[in-house]
């Protein structure tokens, strides 16, 4: 291994070293957010999911590389935010790890964000 930090731009996908495909992610987020909290996601759709018990807000939009995965993830850190799941979105916008019947999306509404955070 060299010690010239080009060879970090060099290194394969692998499962020790996975890359972050350009695409529609989601982010699962324990509570309401507030709207001052919401503004730091503007580039964002905030959805709340009424149906868990604490509601769940799910953070969606387009992510185009592992850094701006890592920044956002790092933004709901900041904000004291419990982070509950990340998922990468399949081309029809469906979470690749929905089952389809009997899964909660069907119950998710969209909410304008409260004050409560």
């Amino acid at each position: 291994m060299s010690n010239n930090p080009d060879h970090l731009n060099n290194r394969k996908s692998s499962p020790k070293n996975p890359t972050v495909t350009p695409g529609d992610y989601e982010l699962w987020i324990r509570g309401h957010l507030g709207s001052q909290t919401a503004a730091w996601f503007e580039d964002m759709t905030l959805t709340v999911n009424e149906e868990t018990n604490p509601p769940q807000t799910i953070i969606r939009g387009y992510i185009v590389d592992q850094a701006a995965l890592y920044g956002l993830i790092d933004r709901a850190r900041d904000l004291g935010l419990t982070l509950l799941s990340v998922k990468r979105l399949d081309e029809e916008g469906e979470s690749e790890r929905q089952t389809g019947k009997g899964d909660a999306s069907d119950k998710i509404k969209d909410h304008p964000p409260t004050d409560k955070n």
